[in-house]
Protein backbone atom coordinates (compact mmCIF):
# COMPACT_ATOMS: atom_id res chain seq x y z
CA UNK A 1 0.00 0.00 0.00
CA UNK A 2 1.40 3.50 -0.82
CA UNK A 3 1.85 6.31 1.18
CA UNK A 4 -0.84 8.36 -0.95
CA UNK A 5 -3.37 5.12 -0.21
CA UNK A 6 -2.93 5.67 3.14
CA UNK A 7 -3.67 9.11 3.64
CA UNK A 8 -6.77 9.07 2.06
CA UNK A 9 -8.24 6.47 4.01
CA UNK A 10 -7.13 7.71 6.68
CA UNK A 11 -8.71 11.23 5.51
CA UNK A 12 -12.22 8.79 4.43
CA UNK A 13 -12.21 7.42 8.14
CA UNK A 14 -11.78 10.85 9.29
CA UNK A 15 -14.74 11.89 7.14
CA UNK A 16 -17.39 9.38 8.14
CA UNK A 17 -16.75 9.80 11.79
CA UNK A 18 -18.95 13.22 11.09
CA UNK A 19 -22.43 12.32 11.42
CA UNK A 20 -23.24 15.74 9.03
CA UNK A 21 -21.00 14.28 6.47
CA UNK A 22 -22.15 10.76 6.65
CA UNK A 23 -25.92 12.76 6.17
CA UNK A 24 -24.77 14.70 3.23
CA UNK A 25 -23.01 11.76 1.57
CA UNK A 26 -26.43 9.94 1.49
CA UNK A 27 -28.33 12.66 0.07
CA UNK A 28 -26.32 13.02 -3.21
CA UNK A 29 -27.56 9.70 -4.47
CA UNK A 30 -31.13 10.34 -3.02
CA UNK A 31 -30.98 13.63 -5.31
CA UNK A 32 -29.19 12.33 -8.27
CA UNK A 33 -31.84 9.31 -8.26
CA UNK A 34 -34.65 11.91 -7.59
CA UNK A 35 -33.47 13.35 -11.29
CA UNK A 36 -33.45 10.18 -13.03
CA UNK A 37 -35.29 9.49 -16.04
CA UNK A 38 -35.85 5.86 -15.21
CA UNK A 39 -38.77 3.62 -16.42
CA UNK A 40 -39.79 2.60 -12.93
CA UNK A 41 -41.37 4.55 -9.88
CA UNK A 42 -38.27 5.19 -7.00
CA UNK A 43 -38.91 5.84 -3.49
CA UNK A 44 -36.05 7.28 -1.82
CA UNK A 45 -36.30 9.50 2.16
CA UNK A 46 -34.23 12.10 3.35
CA UNK A 47 -34.55 12.60 6.95
CA UNK A 48 -38.30 13.53 6.91
CA UNK A 49 -38.65 14.10 4.07
CA UNK A 50 -39.59 11.20 0.74
CA UNK A 51 -38.07 12.06 -2.37
CA UNK A 52 -39.91 10.44 -5.95
CA UNK A 53 -38.38 10.45 -9.27
CA UNK A 54 -41.79 11.14 -10.67
CA UNK A 55 -44.78 13.23 -9.58
CA UNK A 56 -47.29 10.85 -7.22
CA UNK A 57 -50.12 11.73 -5.43
CA UNK A 58 -49.21 11.58 -1.55
CA UNK A 59 -52.68 12.15 -0.05
CA UNK A 60 -52.60 8.26 1.04
CA UNK A 61 -49.24 8.63 2.55
CA UNK A 62 -49.40 10.00 6.06
CA UNK A 63 -46.49 11.68 7.34
CA UNK A 64 -43.81 9.02 8.03
CA UNK A 65 -43.08 8.71 12.27
CA UNK A 66 -40.62 5.67 11.71
CA UNK A 67 -37.11 6.32 12.65
CA UNK A 68 -35.59 3.21 11.66
CA UNK A 69 -35.77 2.56 7.47
CA UNK A 70 -36.34 -1.31 8.26
CA UNK A 71 -39.74 -0.28 8.86
CA UNK A 72 -40.04 2.87 6.89
CA UNK A 73 -39.42 1.15 3.46
CA UNK A 74 -42.41 -0.53 4.28
CA UNK A 75 -44.49 2.53 4.48
CA UNK A 76 -44.16 3.42 0.97
CA UNK A 77 -44.49 -0.39 -0.01
CA UNK A 78 -47.83 0.09 1.04
CA UNK A 79 -48.24 3.34 -0.51
CA UNK A 80 -47.09 1.80 -3.99
CA UNK A 81 -49.37 -1.17 -3.88
CA UNK A 82 -52.40 1.04 -2.99
CA UNK A 83 -51.56 3.41 -5.76
CA UNK A 84 -51.52 0.32 -8.82
CA UNK A 85 -48.03 -1.09 -8.31
CA UNK A 86 -47.86 -4.42 -9.07
CA UNK A 87 -43.63 -5.41 -8.60
CA UNK A 88 -41.94 -3.86 -5.65
CA UNK A 89 -38.31 -4.28 -5.43
CA UNK A 90 -36.68 -3.87 -2.09
CA UNK A 91 -32.81 -3.70 -1.52
CA UNK A 92 -31.64 -4.38 2.32
CA UNK A 93 -29.08 -6.05 3.88
CA UNK A 94 -30.61 -6.90 7.61
CA UNK A 95 -32.38 -9.76 8.44
CA UNK A 96 -35.01 -7.87 9.57
CA UNK A 97 -36.34 -6.36 6.24
CA UNK A 98 -36.49 -9.74 5.10
CA UNK A 99 -38.39 -10.63 8.23
CA UNK A 100 -41.10 -7.48 8.31
CA UNK A 101 -41.26 -8.08 4.09
CA UNK A 102 -42.53 -11.74 4.97
CA UNK A 103 -44.93 -10.28 7.60
CA UNK A 104 -46.75 -7.63 5.66
CA UNK A 105 -46.75 -9.67 2.45
CA UNK A 106 -50.23 -10.86 2.50
CA UNK A 107 -51.70 -7.57 3.44
CA UNK A 108 -49.87 -6.11 0.26
CA UNK A 109 -51.21 -8.53 -1.76
CA UNK A 110 -54.45 -7.84 -0.81
CA UNK A 111 -54.03 -4.45 -2.04
CA UNK A 112 -52.91 -5.75 -5.30
CA UNK A 113 -48.82 -6.45 -5.21
CA UNK A 114 -47.60 -9.56 -7.14
CA UNK A 115 -44.44 -9.78 -6.34
CA UNK A 116 -41.65 -8.49 -3.76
Amino acid sequence: MEWSDVLVLWHWQIFLRDNNKKTELFYFPADRLSEADMPCLVTMTKEEDVCYNCVIALEDLPPCTQEEADSRIFVHARHAAMNGSKALMIKGNDTDVVVTAISVMKSLTELGLEKM
